[in-house]
């Protein structure tokens, strides 16, 4: 809609839905914010669901969009106040899904996103509050325009995959070995330089939960549908 917010239902154990109710606001003052993309990523160790949602700011042309995180209390069904992760200071990256995020094996949540320019950003959540924005890798040569990232099942690992604007197609490592510092970020490899387009999200990316070793990674290349097989 656009009030700045957004709809959601709980659905209970007996099949039931509940009613429709509001999640928290992204900006008070300012109502013209609609909100583009919704993202929703459930934790396994506590009562908690992280939403992540991109909105532009429709009361100012080719207004600004921002990335905002907002923290569900399961227990208690409250939203915390809502956290701005990023902002783009134009809104030419709208409708594409230029963040993404998942669980790790301690129960951190690890948000991976873009900002229009040639790096890649990241930050934690710890059940309790927001890390500062730090550089998961500086420059992969182009914008990032999709990201998809996994943890990898009993491990504090991640693999992302990058759609740049340059039709360049990336995946990037976290091993966790230096904690949540770039020196943890690496493995940078790219797959493809010549995807369909940029515009659609031609990658997708899953490790198999028989075997966490393994890893398959689909993407676009030209007019072929291509994939890789990771094994560690």
């Amino acid at each position: 809609n656009n009030n700045a917010t957004c709809g959601y239902r709980i659905f209970y154990s007996d099949n039931t839905w509940s009613t429709e109710a509001s999640c928290l606001p992204i900006n008070l003052s300012d109502h013209q914010w609609p909100i583009k993309i919704v993202k929703l990523y459930a934790s396994s160790t506590r009562n908690e669901t992280i939403l992540i949602t991109k909105a532009v700011n429709n009361s100012v042309n080719l207004g600004p969009i921002t990335i905002h995180a907002h923290v569900f209390n399961i227990t208690n069904y409250t939203w915390t106040n809502v956290s701005v992760l990023g902002q783009l200071s134009d809104n030419q990256n709208e409708n594409v899904e230029d963040f993404d995020g998942c669980y790790l094996n301690n129960g951190d949540y690890m948000v991976v996103y873009g900002l229009r320019n040639s790096a890649v950003y990241f930050r934690i959540f710890n059940g309790n509050i927001w890390s500062g924005q730090m550089i998961a890798y500086p420059n992969i040569g182009g914008i990032p325009r999709f990201i998809d990232a996994r943890c990898r099942p009993g491990s504090n690992e991640v693999i992302v995959a990058i759609l740049t604007s340059a039709r360049d197609v990336y995946t990037l490592y976290f091993n966790n070995t230096f904690g949540y510092t770039s020196g943890s970020w690496g493995f940078l490899m790219q797959h493809a330089s010549n995807a369909a387009s940029q515009n659609f999200e031609g990658i997708d990316l899953e490790w198999s939960n028989n075997d966490s070793s393994m890893g398959v990674f689909a993407y676009s290349n030209t007019s072929t549908l291509t994939y890789s097989v990771a094994k560690t």
